[in-house]
């Protein structure tokens, strides 16, 4: 089922970009693949705005999910403590969906389109893959929210007058930061709120074609996003190099990875190198720059440290903090699952 279900997957999203609910057009230029997509389409999310994730619980190597109304557990080796919820009761028993040292089992009872909406503009749709992983990073949760709320001023009132605000997120994955972005516009009752432009990036041709039908999933109107695949190092020389500015920047790079034409990427290595661009990617009036990681060798003071050390433009008000996922089950353990900085500027007055 999960090889059909890969298939289906990908399927859909040739279906959807060819049936007129959006333009997808493809160009290549040196390394990178681009998909360019406008979403004109209205009425694809559920317009809901309850959340349909939910942390429950986590131990044992294991952690205990809800996605909709399935329950999931998967492996987790940072989980090295007792449950904190009884195993042989309860959600954890009762749990039909399971990622454990064989793979996965119970898939039969997933939704065959198994979709979550965070928000009412920012749906996943979920794919169990052979690492155990579903598409979607729960603990990214509060700095989605973050993201969508640089689209108004501090006073509460939109940027508005016309401004194009340009974000840039690397290392993006399945695209929840991209699509919160592009959330900016949705600000509730805000008529005025921010245009955006996202560039989402990430090495993966896979990766990017799921943030792609994610983000159709999330049913904005006449939003504007690039896909490309690169190496996120090479895209950012050259970006500087062109002189091309970013408004917002957010980068969630892993421990290790690999990129275009082999290059691979180590966390201690470089991102020391990634950092030292960020300066020359901003622009002269910037509103937020987003760094997160998850390696316990990166703590949050080691990452505003290393921010610290380059040119930063200053006035900025800055924050940092865990990633972690909370639990509202009595005696449930929390999961800390990586750390992140994060710098927010006002908008010039207009």
């Amino acid at each position: 089922m999960d090889v059909q279900w890969f298939v289906m997957f990908f399927a859909r999203v040739a279906a959807v970009a060819g049936s007129g609910r959006c333009m997808m057009r493809h160009r290549f230029r040196s390394s990178s693949s681009t998909l360019r997509l406008h979403l004109s389409q209205s009425g694809s999310s559920s317009g809901s705005n309850e959340v349909e994730y939910e942390y429950l619980d986590s131990g044992s190597f294991r952690r205990l999910e809800r996605f909709g109304n399935v329950h999931v557990i998967r492996a987790c080796p940072s989980a090295t403590w007792t449950p904190g919820l009884p195993l042989d009761q309860g959600e954890w028993k009762d749990a039909k969906v399971r990622f454990e040292a064989t793979g996965w089992q119970g898939l039969e009872h997933v939704p065959e389109d198994w979709r979550v909406h965070v928000h009412s503009n920012l749906v996943f749709s979920l794919l169990p893959s052979e690492q155990g992983q579903l598409g979607i990073f729960p603990e990214q949760l509060d700095n989605w929210n973050w993201i969508r709320s640089q689209g108004k001023r501090s006073s509460g009132k939109s940027i508005g007058n016309g401004s194009i605000l340009n974000i840039l997120n690397g290392f993006a994955y399945t695209g929840g930061s991209s699509i919160a972005a592009l959330g900016m516009m949705m600000q509730e009752g805000d008529a005025a709120a921010a245009a955006v432009k996202v560039t989402h990036l990430d090495a993966a041709k896979a990766s990017v074609s799921w943030a792609a039908r994610n983000a159709i999933a999330s049913g904005f109107e006449d939003a504007s996003c690039r896909f490309l695949v690169d190496d996120c190092l090479t895209f950012l020389h050259r970006e500087v190099k062109r002189g091309n500015k970013y408004d917002g920047l957010i980068f969630d790079p892993p421990a290790f990875g690999r990129g275009g034409g082999n290059k691979i990427w180590k966390l201690e290595k470089d991102l020391p190198t990634l950092v030292s661009l960020l300066p020359a990617l901003l622009s002269s009036s910037p509103r937020f720059l987003l760094l997160s990681c998850h390696d316990v060798a990166w703590p949050s003071q080691k990452l505003e440290q290393l921010l610290r050390e380059v040119n930063i433009p200053a006035g900025g008000v800055w924050e940092k903090g865990d990633l972690t996922l909370k639990s509202n089950r009595n005696g449930a353990r929390n999961l800390p699952l990586g750390q992140f900085v994060r710098i927010s500027w006002k908008p010039p007055i207009k």
